[in-house]
Formats: C-alpha cells, sequence, structure tokens
C-alpha cells in the first residue's frame, strides 16, 4: 500500500469532504437498496461527518497499528450495535472506491485505486474481528 498516495488523494478530497460523503452515501444506497433500512433513522448531515472524519483518522493512523487498531475494534463494535454484517464491508469497500473515481475523473489511477482497495480492505478485516469477538 502506498502511504503517500492515500494520504495525498484523501488531501484533495477534504476541501469537498461532504460532497464527496454525500455521493458515497446516494451510490451505497443506490446500488445496494438492502442497506436502507440500517439508515432509516438516520442524521446524515452527522452520518457524513463520521464518515469523514473516520477516514482521517485512518489515513493519519495507516502506519500506526498500535494507535489505528483499538479505533478500529471500537468502529467494528458500534457497526455490530448498527446490525452491520461482514459482507455489507464489501459495499461499503465498493461505493467508496466508486465514489472516488468518480470524484478524481481522469486523475483516478489504477494505483490509486489498490492503494484505497487495500486500506478498506485492512480496516474491514479488523472491524469485522472486532464484530466476531462480541459475538464469540
Amino acid at each position: 500500500m502506498n502511504i503517500e498516495l492515500l494520504r495525498s488523494t484523501f488531501k484533495a478530497v477534504t476541501p469537498r469532504a461532504d460532497d464527496v460523503a454525500k455521493l458515497f452515501y446516494s451510490k451505497m444506497l443506490s446500488v445496494f437498496p438492502q442497506v436502507r433500512p440500517l439508515f432509516a433513522k438516520t442524521d446524515f448531515e452527522a452520518q457524513r461527518k463520521n464518515l469523514i472524519q473516520s477516514l482521517s483518522a485512518v489515513v493519519k493512523l495507516v502506519d500506526q497499528p498500535d494507535e489505528l487498531n483499538p479505533l478500529l475494534v471500537k468502529l467494528g463494535e458500534s457497526h455490530n450495535n448498527y446490525r452491520v454484517t461482514p459482507h455489507m464491508y464489501r459495499y461499503v469497500s465498493f461505493s467508496l472506491l466508486a465514489t472516488l473515481a468518480e470524484t478524481f475523473g481522469d486523475d483516478w489511477t489504477v494505483e490509486a485505486a489498490e492503494t484505497w482497495e487495500a486500506a478498506l480492505d485492512a480496516v474491514s478485516q479488523k472491524m469485522i474481528e472486532a464484530q466476531a469477538a462480541m459475538v464469540a
């Protein structure tokens, strides 16, 4: 994973973070309508802020696993309470990658896509592990 590329692409979308988050949720809820019930009572303004804050923390701490992992455990535990299932993390990854590709347009590269996919896979795995530990 190219950490500098992860950070530079995130920095590039930061000025438009709310618009990017809106696009992400629009994509996810239209492509994966089965998740809509999970968002029935959601304040999307707050949800978009939470998404950006979480992504920001992951990007900042990606090379500091001792600090990142406890955050991901907490996120996994909270998502368990929202009835998120392990396969739904793929929906998030797909939707975020599609959002970034659309946002960057021709500037989106294979390397950027692979970097973000690797980061999202690592994040998802840690959150899924946290959820599994709650049930065990």
